[in-house]
């Protein structure tokens, strides 16, 4: 059983439909259900999906790691390095199998270093660096983030992605977290992290 914490959000919306279509059973927390109902909610999944406004993943993860219970967590992880730091320390401690939603990389295996770009001017909360942390994680080489202009235009490393291409590698990316396939490095989300925090404040 999945647990989906921050059910009734977009994002959460989002995650209900892919386990609706593939066929997976879940059960849903948001942010008002109370202690005892949330903790009774934990104990009868097997693994979480954490969808919930960044600025709260700490203080939810930190329940959560020491059940042991497979995670998977929107992007960002955190945007505080030091809270990023405690949660995969977290992780290492308990043995959990942690990872970050990354579905760009199912579409996007070449690994040529060409100039990558992304132009849109509608952003979430997390701000437009955050919100394009995979294309800064995948792009090879330099990358133009833009949010200028209405028309979604995106390429990493050359390869044009449409907004249906974005649909499929959910799908798929799920099902591989699903049946234990995705295998991330805690180091390497800790860089991609550092990588975004220095583009977002104005750094290189």
């Amino acid at each position: 059983m999945i647990l989906i914490i921050g059910s009734e959000g977009s994002m959460g919306t989002r995650y209900k439909s892919i386990l609706n279509w593939i066929g997976v059973e879940y059960i849903c927390s948001d942010i008002g259900d109370y202690k005892e109902k949330f903790t009774q909610k934990v104990d009868s999944s097997s693994k979480i999906i954490l969808c919930t406004p960044t600025d709260t993943h700490h203080k939810i993860l930190q329940e959560i790691i020491p059940t042991g219970k497979t995670i998977l967590c929107e992007k960002p992880i955190s945007k505080s390095l030091f809270e990023l730091s405690d949660i995969l320390n977290l992780c290492d401690k308990y043995r959990c199998n942690f990872n970050m939603t990354f579905q760009y990389s199912e579409l996007v295996k070449n690994t040529a270093e060409l100039p990558s770009f992304y132009n849109y001017f509608r952003t979430g909360k997390d701000g437009l660096f955050w919100d394009c942390l995979q294309i800064i994680a995948l792009a090879k080489a330099s990358v133009d983030i833009k949010n200028t202009s209405p028309i979604w235009s995106c390429f990493i490393n050359g390869q044009e992605l449409y907004l249906s291409d974005m649909d499929e590698a959910y799908v798929s990316f799920i099902k591989k977290w699903i049946n234990g396939d995705v295998i991330q490095d805690h180091n390497d989300l800790f860089k991609i992290h550092e990588k975004v925090e220095r583009l977002s404040d104005g750094r290189n």
